[in-house]
């Protein structure tokens, strides 16, 4: 094994070449696409549940902690087991172009699996670009597995209500969109020809997945450190379970996955064959594990219905009169101040009364009936119910990339200069100034 102590101080050394170095532009630039992309999650929940139950600053630095835990274990699987990764400049190139392609295609491709697989797949049948595919399909198989375990413990936390229209009876239905990103910091290795300073003696073994470098004649293969900084993006929807299962299930399969590719990999380095393999895996297994994903939820019913007994709340803002009366999610509020309650409406018109005590009578998920009290200025009672009846704004999930988002804004920009024109030209019709073929001259004056 390599030396723990003088190995974790180059790793650190190499964490600071990147956080206050020459990584410094590329750190700073990860965090600013991690705050805008926060940003955009943020409208969606001020228009759903009112507000923002976090400040933009402190979901960043989340996201930040996170990934920065999960970029330092994933340093750990690169420099312990030795991936050696060798990403030529070709290689970048050819991944940054695949990106390209594919998020024009469909913005879900946005995945170093598929870009990662296709270089792969590239370099085994033309020799273009030069890359190990072994390195390269363990670097995406440890990245997923970061990914994976960011998604199980923190992916659930923050998702967003949203009510949808079911596709089986067009009625509309509740559920929640699971929006996560994180920016990762990793240090990995490569393969050099000539030695170089600081170097440490290490296993026979070490490292696991080889460079392809050939050393310069007289002089045995080296590996330095390198930093490496990402983003990995969590984006999921679940109508059939909640969102802390539905997080648990996805980043289980997503390990899965990991493991798998990681294995192949490995195997990658000793024949061509299972180099085929990982790069059509890398692609074709991720694939597998949004289509169980998809199927967790087509074969199970929607749990976010309306309930004739009483108002089924879908989420609870923290610290609000719901919270602190205990109210959860998946609990049936069926009374309030002695007025039975069964929709939105019965809510809203208890609390237009502003009354200082609420007095609630709810179901909890096991049946158990219970009650809160709640006293003070109530302001808002801090609960997304699911949709009832009377509801018709509903958010519409839409695919594709980017070329079919700016077919999208054009047909909507074509569409709102249509109902321009023809209010424009209802306004100027027979007796309004300007209308075509109006006589607008006064009685006697032609």
């Amino acid at each position: 094994m390599l030396p723990v102590g003088p190995t974790l101080h180059m790793i650190l050394a190499e964490y600071g070449e990147l956080f206050f170095g020459r990584g410094l532009p590329a750190f700073l630039l990860v965090i600013f696409l991690t705050a805008w992309i926060i940003s955009r999650n943020r409208i969606l929940e001020r228009q759903m549940i009112g507000l923002n139950r976090k400040s933009l600053l402190a979901e960043v630095l989340e996201s930040l902690a996170a990934g920065s835990l999960g970029g330092f274990l994933g340093t750990l699987i690169f420099i312990f087991l030795g991936i050696s990764v060798d990403l030529t400049s070709s290689a970048i190139a050819a991944l940054w172009a695949i990106v390209v392609i594919l998020i024009m295609i469909d913005l879900r491709f946005a995945c170093v699996s598929y870009a990662g697989g296709i270089v792969a797949l590239l370099h085994l049948l033309i020799g273009w670009p030069d890359v190990n595919v072994a390195g390269l399909m363990a670097m995406v198989a440890v990245l997923h597995g970061v990914e994976a375990m960011l998604i199980m413990f923190s992916g659930g936390r923050g998702a967003i209500p949203v009510y949808l229209k079911n596709p089986e009876n067009e009625k509309l239905i509740g559920g929640f969109t699971l929006h996560k990103i994180w920016p990762i910091a990793a240090v990995i290795i490569m393969g050099q020809r000539s030695a170089g300073p600081g170097l440490l003696a290490a296993p026979g073994w070490w490292p696991l997945i080889k460079s392809d470098s050939v050393p310069v004649p007289g002089n045995a293969l080296t590996y330095m450190m390198l930093p490496l900084m990402v983003v990995l993006a969590y984006s999921d929807l679940t109508i059939t379970m909640r969102p802390g299962t539905k997080a648990r299930r996805s980043g289980g399969l997503l390990a899965l996955y990991s493991a798998l590719l990681l294995a192949l990999s490995i195997l990658a380095g000793k024949t061509a064959f299972f180099a085929y393999l990982a790069a059509i895996f890398g692609t074709l297994g991720h694939e597998w594990v949004l289509a169980v994903s998809r199927r967790f939820e087509t074969e199970r019913q929607p749990i976010y219905t309306s309930n004739p007994d009483g108002l089924e709340v879908m989420d609870v803002i923290d610290g609000s009169p719901a919270a602190k009366m205990g109210i959860v999610s998946g609990d049936l509020i069926t009374g309030i101040n002695g007025c039975q309650v069964r929709t939105k409406q019965d809510l809203a018109d208890v609390l237009t009364q502003k009354p200082l005590l609420l007095r609630v009578s709810f179901r909890c998920k096991g049946g158990e009936e219970r009650h809160g009290e709640y006293s003070g200025s109530i302001t808002y009672f801090g609960i997304v119910p699911v949709p009832g009846p009377c509801d018709q704004v509903f958010v519409e999930i839409r695919r594709g990339g980017l070329l079919r988002k700016l077919v999208d804004l054009l047909r909507d920009m074509r569409d709102t200069r249509n109902m321009r024109d023809m209010r424009d030209a209802k306004d100027a019709g027979p007796g309004r100034p300007g209308a075509k073929g109006e006589d607008n001259c006064p009685s006697g004056e032609k």
